[in-house]
């Protein structure tokens, strides 16, 4: 009965320890700050009353029905943008200032591709989503996991154009 019990105390401890680093892992890798900078950054760039002025990057905004900032989601950069309080209105700009960029990620089921022109003050979008296959696919199927879903072009100086998922 000892073992028994020690058992389950050494695995509810191994379980404990495994949640709090899951929890910080997902908390320390958000892709977008919702902190008050975030916020007034995402406000700044996507709000109805966002500045016109060419003075900033070219950028993306999104309003998605799902926190975007608690979402599950992956991507080769640390961090891509700014969120607004709910997390559910988020705006992506390029990794680096001063040159074309490509940022890619996935979050909430979808594959976001960002494409930025710093000469032009444009990002053009591509949202992928995935294919519900039938019962038996085809050869053609097999190569499909994803197919468009939206996609569209936003320039600096211009009204946002927000994408909604």
């Amino acid at each position: 009965m000892l073992a028994r019990i020690f058992s389950i105390h050494r695995i509810g401890i191994s379980l404990l320890v495994i949640t709090s680093t899951i929890a910080l892992a997902s908390s320390s890798s958000g892709l977008f700050v919702n902190t008050s900078h975030g916020q007034s950054e995402w406000s700044r760039y996507c709000s109805g009353s966002a500045s016109r002025s060419a003075d900033l990057q070219p950028h993306a905004c999104f309003t998605m029905h799902d926190d975007v900032t608690s979402a599950a989601h992956s991507s080769s950069e640390g961090h891509l943008g700014f969120a607004s309080a709910s997390g559910q209105d988020f705006v992506v700009i390029p990794p680096h200032q001063g040159q074309d960029s490509k940022v890619e990620f996935f979050a909430s089921g979808f594959w976001f591709s960002i494409h930025f022109s710093d000469s032009l003050k444009c990002a053009r979008v591509e949202i992928r989503a995935p294919v519900r296959s039938p019962a038996k696919p085809d050869r053609q199927d097999k190569e499909r996991a994803l197919e468009p879903f939206l996609e569209g072009t936003n320039c600096v100086g211009t009204k946002p154009n927000i994408f909604a998922l």
